[in-house]
């Protein structure tokens, strides 16, 4: 969210990447949610983006995010000083990353209903790998949202 805050051409080329993130947090669904409104009404820049943010019910949600610094401690593309094509390679990296959890969970539950239908040794043996995968990159999500608030 911070990247595309610090660098709203993203959504240039990255609209539909960015509006179909999960987001468990409902302020950081309403503040992307209101930036894609904002967005869809033509290119804006840095400045005219959090000026247009600032007068809106979400001003709170982006005082809030701007002020985590230790986002940009290890996303340093984040920062709004960062070049643009840094900052678009740093923000895919973790949008690929995002949806390769989320496919993991998809799979979980396919699993967890085809065991359902069909209890075999076989179709057990597939929940407890796809358990196991989501498990480590839940794991791995946790140890790097711990390292960022440290």
């Amino acid at each position: 969210m911070l990247t595309v805050l610090n660098h709203p051409a993203l959504l240039e080329t990255h609209l539909e990447a960015f509006a179909d993130i999960d987001l468990t947090q409902a302020k950081l669904d309403r503040l992307r949610a209101e930036i894609i409104r904002i967005a869809s009404a033509g290119p804006l820049d840095r400045a005219q983006l959090h000026d247009h943010l600032s007068g809106t019910h979400v001003a709170d949600e982006l005082t809030e995010l701007q002020g985590r610094s230790s986002l940009v401690k290890d996303h340093p593309f984040a920062r709004a000083d960062s070049p643009f094509d840094t900052a678009e390679k740093g923000w895919l990296h973790l949008i690929n990353m995002h949806w390769g959890v989320e496919r993991m969970r998809r799979e979980l539950r396919e699993a967890e209903q085809v065991l359902a239908r069909d209890f075999t040794e076989e179709n057990f043996d597939r929940l407890k790998a796809v358990r196991a995968q989501v498990h480590a990159a839940e794991l791995a999500e946790r140890e790097r949202a711990a390292a960022r608030s440290d």
